[in-house]
This record gives structure tokens, sequence and C-alpha cells, in this order.
């Protein structure tokens, strides 16, 4: 068995950062699981980009 922690930054298009994301799954023979998620930063959108944000 495994666990491994993945660092992630999601993108808006095609290379437009919104954050960083960190994943923890464990592996196992025939199993995959994610175990945890946290969301660790929010990075300012550009000015272009701000109307894509959608109102509560």
């Amino acid at each position: 068995m495994f666990s491994v922690t993945l660092e992630v930054t999601p993108v808006l298009g095609a290379h437009n950062p919104v954050g960083k994301d960190q994943l923890t799954f464990s592996i196992a023979p025939n199993e995959i699981k994610l175990k945890d998620f946290k969301h660790m930063e929010i990075f300012e959108l550009p000015p272009h980009l701000k109307n894509v944000i959608k109102k509560k």
C-alpha cells in the first residue's frame, strides 16, 4: 500500500492559474481512494477573466 500526495495548480483556459490544491491518495492493489483534499491558495484572476466568476 502506498500514500501519494500531489500538489496541483488548476487553470482557467489554456494557462491562467486559479489556485493551488493538495490531493492525497491511498493506493492498494485494485483500489485507489482519495483520502484528503486541501484547497491551499486562491490566485487573483486577470481583469479580462473576472466575468467568469459565478455569483451566488
